[in-house]
């Protein structure tokens, strides 16, 4: 069992349409229907992205007790990615295209069939790298704290929680707090001067979604 963070940088989320109700068991089972599933022996799969709870990290229980709290719910997103050096995958290439040529031509479509092939045979002895990042949603409050400020974790974060549930996030920033807040023009005007590298809730909206 991992034990949920304490402290720790996070990004600020909005989510969009009505509160949820934490109350609602469609919630959890829409966790479980996209909850991670590994890909240790692939030979195919180079990410594989889903849901788990701090209790199961590797995605196969979602208890109510370990995921729904007064205000909302308490999960992660579990990100496995496999690679493959470029500098191995170019030495396991050669090999094969040597020991496949020796004495006769090879053609492009044939040696490319190679060189796929060797990748294959990589990514399936590749361990995968693992990342984790804790999500709390405030059904209530329709807030989305992620416990990631890289934009390759919040991005995988977005996409996931829309294509789940439906819903968009859009970052919290200056401006969109401002329209959040319906605070009036010369206070929204201020917050943005005071922030100049603020994107607006829409360029927010479209990098989720992009």
């Amino acid at each position: 069992m991992l034990r949920f963070r304490r402290s720790g940088s996070f990004t600020r989320f909005f989510v969009e349409g009505d509160p949820a109700d934490v109350s609602d068991a469609g919630l959890l089972k829409a966790l479980e229907r996209d909850r991670f599933r590994p890909i240790d022996g692939s030979a195919t799969d180079e990410e594989s992205v889903g849901w788990i709870t701090r209790e199961d990290p590797a995605g196969a229980r979602f208890r109510p007790d370990s995921v729904v709290t007064d205000r909302g719910l308490v999960f992660a997103l579990r990100i496995d990615r496999k690679r493959v050096p470029a500098t191995l995958l170019r030495i396991q290439a050669a090999a094969d295209l040597r020991a496949a040529g020796a004495g006769k031509p090879l053609g492009r479509a044939a040696r490319k069939e190679i060189v796929d092939e060797a990748k294959r045979k990589l990514v399936a002895r590749a361990l995968p790298n693992v990342a984790i990042v804790d999500c709390i949603w405030d059904c209530r409050g329709g807030v989305l704290l992620a416990f990631a400020t890289s934009d390759g974790a919040t991005d995988h974060v977005a996409r996931q929680f829309r294509a789940t549930f439906r819903r968009g996030l859009v970052r919290a920033t200056a401006s969109s707090v401002a329209e959040r807040l319906r605070l009036p023009e010369p206070a929204r005007r201020a917050l943005v001067e005071a922030s100049p590298l603020d994107l607006s809730p829409s360029r927010a909206r479209e990098e989720v979604e992009a």
